[in-house]
């Protein structure tokens, strides 16, 4: 793996553009190169905007797999070698509003990831296990974070997110 990266400042904005450069030697060995850019700005004192374009290989390892789900086995016949997981892209918009003691963030995003892991049900001898399968997959979400901060000593916060996936 490598990742080079450049971090500018003009003024209010910043901006920090990579790239994630991956060699997978494993199966199907291929080179893989995605974006990592960072923008942000604070406006004004109290509205912040960002974006980030980034992407890259995500690791299938046990630990990935044990957090999916802790049930989980390969039925005969079924395979028991993944293939790499690759996020082509993944898109983050956001901004934030703050007039203490409140304030208001919404963002919203778009993901395409290739060979993404699915958990699949399947039954065999009246009992149900848990396995993967892979496909490329869509996820797109809407999220909107409103909080409240009385100097340090309350702070209350609440999230409301949307999600949508296909594959």
């Amino acid at each position: 793996d490598a990742n080079p990266h450049l971090g500018l400042t003009f003024g209010k904005w910043s901006v920090e553009a990579g790239a994630k450069m991956n060699f997978l030697t494993r199966g199907r060995g291929f080179f893989a190169i995605a974006p990592d850019i960072k923008v942000a700005s604070n406006i004004k004192d109290n509205i912040s905007v960002y974006g980030n374009i980034t992407g890259g290989r995500i690791n299938n390892s046990f630990a990935r797999l044990e957090k999916l789900t802790p049930y989980w086995g390969f039925v005969e016949g079924g395979s028991t070698r993944l293939k790499p997981t690759y996020r082509i892209v993944d898109v983050n918009l956001g901004t934030r509003i703050s007039f203490e003691p409140l304030s208001i963030g919404f963002s919203a995003g778009y993901a395409y990831t290739k060979d993404d892991i699915i958990q699949a049900m399947e039954q065999k001898d009246g009992l149900v296990y848990s396995n993967f399968a892979q496909d490329n997959t869509h996820h797109a979400f809407a999220a909107l974070n409103l909080g409240y901060d009385l100097r340090g000593w309350l702070k209350l916060s609440a999230d409301a997110r949307y999600n949508y996936w296909d594959c």
